[in-house]
């Protein structure tokens, strides 16, 4: 291992990310505190709903992507077998 120090960067998640964290840091404190009396689950849910954002979009467009994909590898494996199919029914025409 050599003597240089490693260097760690963290990438935050922006404005949202930060008005998620305040708006969350502040209901926590509002319930422990009780100024509010939501249940826990209103509490977290805009850190809730940041996290289904960060991770339910990408899901949503892999999804898709996936989808696309295959439907295209299939519509070119059903034309090559049309493809050989004609070329078959036009051999034995002529």
């Amino acid at each position: 291992m050599s003597g240089t120090p490693q260097q760690v960067v963290v990438r935050g998640g922006g404005f949202f990310g930060a008005l998620t964290l305040l708006l969350t840091g502040l209901f926590v404190a509002g319930k422990i505190f009780g100024f509010l009396a939501w249940s826990w689950w209103m509490v977290f849910l805009p850190l809730l709903i940041y996290m289904g954002l960060v991770i339910g979009v990408p899901l949503v467009l892999f999804a898709v992507v996936a989808i696309v994909g295959l439907a295209l590898v299939a519509a070119y494996v059903l034309f090559l077998v049309l493809l050989t199919l004609f070329k078959t029914i036009k051999r034995k025409l002529t």
